[in-house]
């Protein structure tokens, strides 16, 4: 662990030891941090995917777009 972080956790022990009605509170807080977090990671992830899917499917649309243009002439090419 960081030695910079360890005055703040002996300092918030120190407080929670002498104030148990606040550890569920810190409880609490702490839950709705990792929350916001994962959410926060979620969206992103999910921001990501859509911009991923939005390339293929612009590659898919143009390779659709050769392919029927081959077909037509190929087709024109029998009649």
């Amino acid at each position: 662990m960081d030695a910079t972080i360890l005055p703040i956790w002996n300092a918030l022990y120190e407080v929670l030891k002498d104030r148990p009605d606040l550890f569920i509170s810190a409880l609490i807080l702490m839950y709705a941090l990792s929350e916001r977090a994962e959410r926060k990671t979620m969206s992103k992830q999910n921001l990501e995917l859509t911009s991923k899917m939005h390339e293929q499917n612009t590659d898919t649309n143009e390779l659709l777009g050769q392919i029927k243009f081959l077909l037509e002439l190929l087709t024109k090419g029998r009649r």
